[in-house]
């Protein structure tokens, strides 16, 4: 996918993976942790990326 199409759906999924975290209480530390990490990398890859003027 396309880092613009990588950093939606991480960012997605960083938020949903905190909405469980906050809805459950439960501690899922390294699932936040790898969801952090996907979302990281999804945003540095955005950064190295020119953006579509349309967007």
């Amino acid at each position: 996918p396309s880092a613009i199409d990588q950093f939606a759906y991480s960012a997605a999924n960083f938020y949903d993976v905190l909405l469980s975290y906050t809805c459950t209480g439960t501690k899922q530390k390294d699932m936040i942790n790898d969801a952090y990490q996907d979302f990281l990398h999804a945003c540095m890859q955005l950064s190295n990326t020119q953006i579509p003027p349309h967007i």
